[in-house]
């Protein structure tokens, strides 16, 4: 079954055998004046359009979502007037939302990747930078232990701390009869 809106029978909908749904004539052939939309200005006056919960005041118990007629032709300029929202700008509307929000998710997915990329390399040098602390603090502590090492109770000179020094110096241990901490951390004096 097809309605149409025109005397030349050339606009409408149609209802199929079996449907519950009309379809609204959206043939090129049909239409004039047809120009690009800028999908990022739709998805913006979306974010600004009024989304509400309602009922018309003839339907008691019955809820719907949508924005008011008002608002969408004040945001979108199409339509007849400001009381209607036809289903075909609604979807006109949905679809280049749609399109917006895919090319911004593909934008920053490129981002994601870039930002994942630069992050894991600096993950690498920071480990290289680690890794090459470690060695040298090892290379450092190996040379400090080696010049320094208690060899006997014989002094020799300890190039690290630039005095001589004995073995029991070296192992911690100080002499009490000068005033200094003993191994038993007791201060005596002379």
């Amino acid at each position: 079954m097809t309605f149409y809106t025109d005397a030349g029978s050339t606009v409408g909908a149609s209802l199929a055998a079996g449907s519950g749904t009309l379809a609204s004539l959206s043939d090129r052939n049909a239409k004039t004046a047809i120009v690009p939309v800028d999908d990022d200005a739709v998805l913006d006056k979306i974010d600004a359009l009024p989304i509400s919960r309602w009922s018309y005041k003839s339907e008691h118990g019955v809820r719907h979502v949508g924005p008011m007629a008002q608002d969408f032709y004040v945001a979108f300029k199409v339509g007849e007037d400001d009381r209607h929202i036809t289903s075909i700008d609604e979807d006109g509307v949905a679809l280049a939302a749609i399109k917006a929000l895919h090319a911004r998710v593909g934008t920053l997915g490129t981002e994601n990747a870039q930002l994942r990329s630069a992050n894991a390399g600096l993950h690498g040098r920071v480990a290289a930078l680690e890794t090459a602390q470690r060695a040298r603090a090892t290379a450092a502590s190996t040379r400090s232990s080696r010049r320094c090492a208690p060899k006997s109770s014989v002094a020799t000179r300890c190039p690290e701390r630039g005095r001589r020094t004995t073995a029991r110096a070296r192992a911690g241990v100080r002499d009490s009869r000068r005033g200094r901490r003993t191994t038993r951390g007791s201060w005596r004096g002379w």
